[in-house]
C-alpha cells in the first residue's frame, strides 16, 4: 500500500514539474516551445478534466477557478500514478517469480 502511495506522489511531482516546464515563461524551454506548441497542447489535452471542471466552478468558461483546476490536476495525477504503479508491480511480479 505504501508503494502505490509513493508512486501517486511522485506522478504528482512529476506532473507538477512538467506544468511548470511547459507554461512558465521563466522554463528553460520557453523559447523552444514558442515555435513548438505540440508538447503544450498535448499537456492542455491529458489536463482538459481540470480545465473543465475549473470554468464550471468559476462560472466563467474563459477564466476557471485555480482552486478547483490545482485539486483536481492533483487528484487526477494522483490517480495516475497508483494505476500505473498497480499495473506496474503486477506485471513485475508476474515475471519475476522465482
Amino acid at each position: 500500500m505504501r508503494v502505490l502511495f509513493l508512486g501517486g506522489v511522485f506522478a504528482v511531482l512529476l506532473a507538477v514539474s512538467f506544468s511548470w516546464l511547459l507554461t512558465n515563461d521563466l522554463s528553460p524551454l520557453n523559447d523552444y516551445l514558442l515555435w513548438h506548441p505540440q508538447l503544450q497542447n498535448l499537456w492542455g489535452m491529458l489536463n482538459l478534466p481540470s480545465y473543465i471542471l475549473g470554468a464550471i466552478a468559476a462560472g466563467n468558461p474563459h477564466n476557471n477557478n485555480k482552486f478547483v483546476f490545482w485539486t483536481v490536476f492533483l487528484i487526477q495525477w494522483f490517480v495516475s500514478g497508483i494505476i500505473f504503479t498497480a499495473v506496474f508491480r503486477t506485471t513485475f511480479r508476474r515475471f519475476n517469480t522465482v
